[in-house]
């Protein structure tokens, strides 16, 4: 992550950032039976710029500001302490790729359009950009005059679903996703285990089973953070 925080008055900063994630999961990972024998995993890069508002919930110092030498120089003596609460709006970009279960390679889903995608009765394909809004709280120490270091928490709303590339059905079709897609995207779309029988097969009514939930997918970081000082040219 790299940010840099411009502050507007003693207690209000306005902070802009670019953060690189990496986001993963495994099916394989959990003892729930359905999810445990759908067998998806995923992981995705994700490229975030970011701006968002900042106050200062309370703001302690520690020891006194400056000391006099011989010199008579004055000194940085002490740092303070800083809890900030922040929310905003961002923009990333994400690919997510999948292992595939023959060669261990990991493979683009967006192309594989794992879903159906574009077929009679499938979902749009979707984007790989999406905005989201973050939101959380750090921690910063003034160390001296020039560096700080700090701790923060920041969790994201999204407004994707895809960032596993797991949304909400398996296309009822493989035949029609075969003729469209390949075999890779039919492989990619169910590698189930085959404990659960038939929890992968469309439903009665035609339609297919459930693969996802509906709900937008969120991703948060807990960072420590370095930073340095700008002191202006002007007194204020």
């Amino acid at each position: 992550s790299l940010g840099y925080r411009y502050k507007l008055n003693k207690n209000f900063n306005i902070h802009s950032s670019f953060n690189y994630l990496l986001v993963a999961g495994d099916d394989r990972l959990t003892s729930e039976a359905f999810r445990n024998n759908r067998n998806l995993n995923f992981k995705a890069n994700i490229f975030e710029l970011a701006v968002r508002a900042e106050v200062a919930l309370f703001k302690s110092k520690v020891g006194h500001r400056y000391g006099i030498k011989k010199t008579l120089t004055r000194r940085h003596k002490g740092g303070s302490n800083e809890f900030i609460l922040f929310v905003g709006i961002g923009g990333f970009y994400f690919n997510p790729k999948g292992k595939n279960p023959g060669t261990g390679e990991w493979e683009k889903l967006y192309p594989l359009h794992t879903e159906g995608q574009g077929l009679p009765g499938g979902p749009k394909q979707y984007s790989r950009f999406a905005l989201s809004i973050p939101m959380g709280i750090a921690y910063k120490k003034t160390i001296n005059k020039l560096w700080c270091v700090g701790l923060e928490f920041n969790y994201r709303k999204t407004f994707t679903d895809y960032i596993d590339d797991v949304s909400t059905t398996y296309y009822p079709d493989q035949a029609a996703m075969l003729q469209a897609y390949g075999t890779k995207s039919v492989m990619m779309a169910d590698p189930s285990l085959g404990n659960i029988p038939t929890a992968t097969s469309p439903n009665a009514d035609g339609t297919g089973a459930q693969r996802g939930d509906k709900e937008k997918d969120t991703y948060m970081s807990i960072q420590v953070t370095v930073g340095r000082f700008f002191p202006p040219k002007r007194k204020k």
